[in-house]
């Protein structure tokens, strides 16, 4: 059984937030839930989501939180939801996310699988998205990319590979230390 961790980075406008939590919902709602060992009787967690986002500049609930929220609103369990709340951009989304999957799983405990992670985001942001995790993950899970299927304006997709190179100039320099 493949266990899977659905990531949704959070975003501060509530239109796309939605999008986001729908897509991810839809995957999830595709994936294997729970699973019984026969043997033990012991119930485990196939698939979870983990809402990513920190607080905005005037909310009083993090993206992650209001995400998390609205998705229990939309029928899913508080059971399949973890939440990564300190993160200020995408860097820090994937970074923090990380942190809280490699405790989880690569912890000395029983599990069934390295856990598959998808990345759950706007069509816009997908791109970017996609190479930041693959340079932060490096190859330690196997890595599916999800987006909200929206027109994408080029105005829009310009300004994305803009913050891409800020990004990846972040990543040198206080990563990579050059």
């Amino acid at each position: 059984m493949n266990q899977n961790i659905i990531i949704v980075l959070g975003n501060s406008n509530p239109e796309i937030r939605t999008r986001r939590i729908t897509r991810s919902i839809e995957e999830f709602r595709r994936l294997p839930n729970p699973f019984i060992n026969e043997d033990t009787h012991e119930e485990f967690i196939l698939s979870k989501i983990l809402f990513s986002g920190g607080y905005g500049t005037c909310s009083v609930s993090s993206e992650a939180e209001l995400m998390k929220k609205e998705a229990i609103e939309l029928g899913l369990h508080e059971r399949f939801i973890y939440v990564e709340d300190k993160s200020k951009n995408t860097i820090e989304n994937l970074s923090f996310s990380k942190k809280i999957i490699d405790y989880m799983y690569l912890k000395p405990t029983f599990h069934l699988t390295t856990p598959t992670v998808t990345i759950c985001t706007s069509t816009f942001h997908i791109k970017r998205s996609m190479i930041l995790t693959k340079l932060l993950f490096g190859e330690v899970y196997p890595l599916r990319f999800i987006h909200t299927n929206e027109k994408v304006e080029d105005k829009l997709q310009n300004k994305e590979w803009n913050t891409l190179g800020y990004s990846l100039k972040g990543i040198c320099e206080n990563v990579l230390g050059f």
